[in-house]
């Protein structure tokens, strides 16, 4: 592993959907920074899946500090931000069965996270505020346009 600059690019969240219904998505998801894919079988753990991840990488940080009765990372047990596994083009390459989203995270604020997206099959580029944005943008955009097109 090499340790490189803190890129923007390197915020890239490659997202594959392998199945979507009208109750159930699943995929993975990639990093330049984790060393194998998060699956994610439900709503829950794909944004449980996008906390993980930036956890790992340790950016952007969160604005509000969470509380817990569990112990706390120390300073020198948190991860180096800028630790690269993999290469950008390695994890642009990955697909999903039914969509692949490139995400990026910007922002952790107000408890949320705030970014944009592009849609890979159609090219279309969204902003979102929250998770709650995101989920909106993703079914309305996203998985309601694959279902008006199989139809």
């Amino acid at each position: 592993m090499k340790k490189e600059q803190y890129s923007y690019k390197h915020t890239l969240l490659q997202i594959c959907f392998d199945e979507k219904s009208s109750t159930i998505i699943s995929g993975r998801i990639y990093s330049p920074f984790c060393s194998k894919p998060i699956l994610f079988s439900d709503i829950v753990t794909f944004l449980l899946g996008i906390e993980q991840v930036l956890e790992e990488r340790g950016f952007p940080e969160p604005v509000v500090k969470y509380r817990s009765f569990f112990k706390s990372k120390t300073e020198s047990e948190k991860k180096e931000i800028g630790i690269v596994v993999h290469s950008v083009e390695e994890v642009m390459e990955k697909q999903g069965k039914q969509d692949t989203l490139q995400l990026y995270v910007t922002g952790r604020n107000h408890a949320g996270i705030q970014g944009r997206f592009t849609c890979l099959s159609t090219g279309e580029k969204y902003e979102y505020r929250s998770e709650l944005e995101l989920l909106d943008l993703l079914e309305e955009k996203v998985f309601r346009e694959k279902q008006r097109a199989a139809v």
